[in-house]
């Protein structure tokens, strides 16, 4: 005998052929932003279908309207059973059909999307598969949207009903088509089903027959707290409900805050301005807070109906029940019949549907899990090509993570990171940015995979620890490396040493150290201190005075090979409670430009090897007011002379003494007097003897030669 479904209201065309498998029976479950399922019963001649013949192939299911015309549903075998009640002869099967796009679910894998609206990254999501756009507004770009350990269709699902955007299937062009909308606008009757009415008329008419009215409470208001990625301070976005007959309380109000919309829509451009987008996201809370406000449920034979669909209930005696509603769910019933009646066979058809106002803004419930990443991950940190350190004006840093499927280690498979650090201010903290090659630590605000933070860095075979482990375990620090290229040897450290008995803190400036103190400075050392310094120190005091005290002990200056200057502008005072000591190698040289006055209580000792040269400009006045002055020279001559003036020596009071070994001599112009061992001899053009009272010559014998003539004159001559 010959089987065929041809003439049956329900057909299954699928690879195998025509009629291999003839539908029995079947059901549908529709549901917007849901993808649908239909379990479909088959029988077939064929005993041996296999799994490969039909999983994942396409088929489709068709189902004849009241005008003879086919709404036709497009999927994929999702599962195929064997077994069940069928007629002698045939084998029974049972199918479930998916749309194209349920494949999408079936993989699981990680990605990450750079600077893409949500948008964008489902139509990167979906790539093979049929999709539509119909949207009101514009989505706006996300920084970095991580898909993690989820499938490809979970991500997307997930991002859409963040962004208020739900789906339904369009199947009148060959294939299941998911059509993206925000708007009931959007929606189009239903395989021609514009109304649904209670008719009175044979059972093979559609029709409506049942409808009822769900009203359930909902929140009057949704808080809606967000926050930019950069910004410390949360906005609250409110919006009151504006739906229905029923007026919430002002007390049932929802507080939200949403850490996936402050994570997405993180301003970078100006991070200290709160997106507007918040708004429109706590507009869709609000408006998916108001979709069951209002819940139609009824029962028909309209094969049409589908879920995204509009149609008006008409005739109805309850009046309050005609309206125009917007179909979310359906859930189908569909018989053939015993294929042995034939002509007599009893064909069934029934549905069951949800619906709201189609006033009413629909908005998908977010029932799509977001991944959560528990723990802490490891990643390492990337740039461009020629640089060591790569950040943006934020102090983030672009890292690939090691479960990315492609791992290259570029910036298209990075994304920008925040790094924690002990301290944040304003303008104010501790900062330091992990380089390129490192690896990190990151870990998940709230699990969220889209708000990834940097919490710490590791070192590993490629980035080693600067001291030696185990030797130097007993060492802990700060070591950085120099820019751009720097060696092994070019770095800024701070290091400490707990050794016992051998603690040491050691810090390296690679080329300048500068300190700046605002008020006082204070430092204690309770041993030595040594300072080295290979080229110049200069020290400035602009205000105040400089103090060394040395309590106990010496003080010593050596400048080894150079000169020393000390300059003061104004007075220099130095004390010495002491003895003095200077000792200069080679020569001194002492300049006053004004007056020079030297008080010395005691003795004051003046020796000079070699020579001493004493030039004075003006006066030079030496005063003994309390004992003798004595000038000695021990071997050599002692000179004085007055060029443009005159020699006084006086004593007033006592006896100058004039003494030498050999010659004394008085010296002017032509005259003069000489002392000698020989005897005294004056010499002179004219030498006069004068007393006053009287002149005595005396000696043993006395000579008087005249080469001329010899006068000897007086008022009484006597000659004995």
């Amino acid at each position: 005998m010959a089987w065929s479904q041809a003439d049956r209201p329900y057909r299954l065309n699928t690879p195998l052929g025509k009629d291999v498998l003839l539908l029995r029976e079947w059901r549908g479950e529709e549901s917007l932003s849901t993808l649908f399922r239909y379990t479909v019963t088959a029988m077939s001649t064929r005993s041996d279908i296999s799994a490969k013949e039909l999983l994942l192939k396409k088929v489709s299911l068709l189902l004849r309207l009241p005008d003879g015309t086919d709404r036709t549903v497009h999927g994929v075998v999702s599962r195929l059973r064997r077994g069940g009640k069928a007629p002698v002869g045939l084998v029974a099967y049972e199918l479930e059909i998916r749309p194209p796009q349920w494949v999408l679910d079936l993989d699981e894998g990680f990605e990450i999307f750079q600077n893409k609206s949500a948008r964008d990254i489902v139509n990167a999501l979906m790539t093979g598969v049929s999709t539509a756009w119909k949207l009101t507004r514009t989505v706006d770009e996300r920084p970095a949207t991580f898909r993690y350990r989820e499938s490809r269709w979970n991500c997307a699902a997930r991002l859409m009903e963040q962004e208020g955007v739900w789906f339904r299937f369009d199947h009148t062009g060959g294939d299941a088509q998911l059509v993206w909308s925000d708007s009931v606008a959007s929606a189009k009757p239903a395989w021609g089903v514009t109304k649904l009415a209670f008719i009175e008329a044979a059972d093979d008419t559609s029709r409506l027959t049942g409808l009822g009215v769900d009203a359930t409470p909902f929140v009057s208001k949704t808080h809606l707290r967000t926050a930019s990625e950069f910004l410390a301070m949360k906005s609250v976005h409110d919006t009151t409900a504006s739906n229905g007959d029923f007026t919430p309380p002002s007390s049932m109000s929802a507080y939200l805050f949403d850490q996936q919309i402050a994570a997405h829509h993180a301003p970078a451009a100006a991070p200290n301005k709160v997106p507007y987008d918040a708004k429109v996201y706590s507009k869709l809370r609000q408006e998916l807070a108001e979709v069951t406000a209002e819940v139609y449920h009824g029962t028909s034979t309209y094969v049409g109906l589908e879920p995204g669909a509009k149609s008006d209930v008409v005739n109805l005696s309850n009046a309050s029940l005609n309206a125009s509603l917007f179909i979310t769910k359906v859930v189908h019933r569909g018989s053939n019949g015993d294929y042995f009646a034939n002509e007599s066979a009893k064909f069934e058809y029934d549905n069951e549907f949800e619906a709201i106002p189609a006033a009413t803004p629909y908005r998908p419930a977010r029932t799509t899990p977001w991944p959560h990443i528990g723990g802490s991950h490891t990643a390492v940190v990337v740039g461009p090509d020629g640089d060591e350190i790569y950040t943006d004006e934020w102090g983030r840093v672009q890292v690939v993570f090691k479960w990315d499927e492609d791992h290259k280690l570029d910036l298209k498979h990075s994304c920008w990171v925040r790094v924690a650090t002990s301290s944040a201010g304003q303008q104010f903290g501790t900062v330091f940015l992990p380089r390129i090659g490192h690896e990190v630590i990151v870990e998940f605000l709230d699990g969220n995979p889209d708000n990834p933070i940097i919490t710490g860095s590791l070192y590993n075979s490629a980035n080693k620890h600067p001291w030696s482990l185990p030797g130097e375990k007993n060492s802990s620090g700060i070591r950085t490396k120099s820019t751009l290229k720097g060696g092994a040897d070019d770095y800024n450290e701070l290091r400490f040493d707990d050794s016992k008995g051998a603690e040491l803190i050691y810090k390296q400036a690679q080329m300048d150290l500068e300190t700046l103190v605002k008020n006082d400075e204070r430092r204690k050392v309770e041993h030595d201190r040594t300072t080295e310094i290979k080229n110049n120190e200069e020290k400035t005091v602009k205000e105040g005075w400089e103090r060394t005290t040395i309590e106990k002990g010496e003080q010593f200056i050596t400048v080894a090979d150079n000169n020393r200057t000390l300059h003061v502008e104004k007075e220099h005072t130095v004390t010495v409670n002491g003895g003095e000591t200077i000792t200069v190698i080679k020569d001194r040289k002492i300049t006053v430009k004004q007056n020079q006055i030297h008080e010395i209580t005691e003795d004051n000792n003046v020796k000079v090897d070699g020579k001493q040269d004493t030039t004075i400009k003006q006066d030079d006045t030496t005063t003994v007011t309390d004992g003798n002055s004595v000038l000695k020279v021990s071997m050599g001559d002692i000179s004085a002379a007055a060029q443009m003036g005159d020699i006084t020596i006086k004593a007033s009071l006592g006896a100058i003494t004039l003494e030498a070994m050999k010659k004394i001599e008085l010296k002017v112009g032509g005259s003069s007097i000489v002392i000698d061992m020989k005897g005294v001899t004056i010499t002179g053009p004219m030498v006069t003897l004068k007393g006053n009272a009287m002149a005595k010559v005396e000696a043993a014998i006395v000579q008087v030669d005249a080469k001329g003539v010899a006068m000897i004159k007086g008022a009484v001559t006597m000659i004995n």
